[in-house]
């Protein structure tokens, strides 16, 4: 009720694990994640993700700019080749800044190809941003985890801040960091929203028919000149159940 409240989503960190056949990487993501399945697959992740959802348009995805996750098999090299091209972007990004530090009267010229190779680097990096194993464990706060899921079956798609319009440092950051501060690292993107309308969403997911009531109730308070625009979009997941 919240989210449908202030019409927008808030960006959250989420930890991230890819691996390949030699090379792995844990890193976090500042993001909004959604996924594309049909009715007819919802309560196989609902009962991986809990009872309560909004659905939205593609074209609204579309307008937002997101994008599907890359799946990678750990069993394929492709992610070792793009890693290990990475780490020598990154080993080369950091010997370039310490020669910058030992020798602040570089001519004009090297500071530019510094500057360069730095945003080559990010655009380089950008795609690992939507990177994840097409199986692995699934781990959620408060449940047990789950060997061998199944990730790719979410069809997973991300909103992801603009690593121009908010900067590099944080587009990304290593799990260690984020382990014991995410919600400082949250707070770096408060000004940050995914915003939508009562347009933009095509469903509102609760978990029973009692619960029916409660959201109709806010509804009509929040739309009172015309609640009919958005009362008909909320289904219980007790009849989608039944009726798939």
């Amino acid at each position: 009720m919240s989210i449908l409240d202030g019409e927008y989503f808030k960006i959250s960190f989420a930890r991230e694990f890819v691996e390949g056949p030699s090379t792995r990487r844990s890193f976090a993501v500042p993001m909004v994640s959604f996924c594309d399945i049909r009715l007819t697959q919802l309560e196989e992740h609902t009962n991986s993700y809990g009872s309560y959802g909004i659905g939205l348009t593609k074209e609204w995805a579309d307008r937002k700019k997101m994008n599907p996750v890359i799946y990678m098999n750990k069993n394929n090299p492709s992610f070792d080749y793009y890693n290990n091209s990475l780490r020598i972007l990154r080993k080369e990004l950091k010997q370039s800044k310490e020669k910058l530090k030992r020798e602040p009267k570089l001519s004009a010229k090297m500071k530019e190809n510094y500057a360069k190779l730095k945003k080559h680097y990010y655009e380089i990096r950008e795609p690992l941003r939507y990177m994840k194993n097409y199986q692995g464990k699934l781990e959620r706060k408060g449940k047990a985890p789950i060997s061998n899921y199944i990730f790719a079956n979410e069809r997973e798609w991300r909103y992801l801040p603009d690593i121009i319009d908010n900067g590099h440092e944080f587009s990304i950051v290593q799990t260690t960091s984020i382990k014991d501060s995410k919600d400082e690292y949250n707070k770096k993107f408060e000004g940050v929203h995914l915003d939508f309308n009562h347009e933009d969403v095509k469903y509102i997911i609760v978990k029973n028919e009692k619960d029916i009531y409660q959201i109709t109730d806010f509804l009509r308070r929040k739309y009172n000149d015309n609640p009919n625009v958005i009362l008909h979009k909320i289904l219980s997941m007790e009849s989608v159940s039944n009726d798939m």
